[in-house]
């Protein structure tokens, strides 16, 4: 499965993520970046909990 890296600003420091489209042809989120004390941290979850942390930060 291909991989492609989709790039969003967002205010929690979300640099980037890494997503594939699923078998619905919808991009699933499989890894974020984000600053953390200066630091970038790699996290993976959903397109339904970014959804939600999008939200909610917005």
């Amino acid at each position: 499965m291909r991989f492609i890296k989709w790039f969003h600003e967002v205010p929690s420091g979300i640099r980037w993520v890494a997503a594939r489209p699923n078998s619905f042809g919808v991009l699933e989120i499989l890894q974020f970046q984000r600053l953390e004390s200066g630091r970038l941290k790699s996290l993976s979850f959903n397109w339904t909990n970014f959804l939600t942390c999008r939200k909610l930060e917005s």
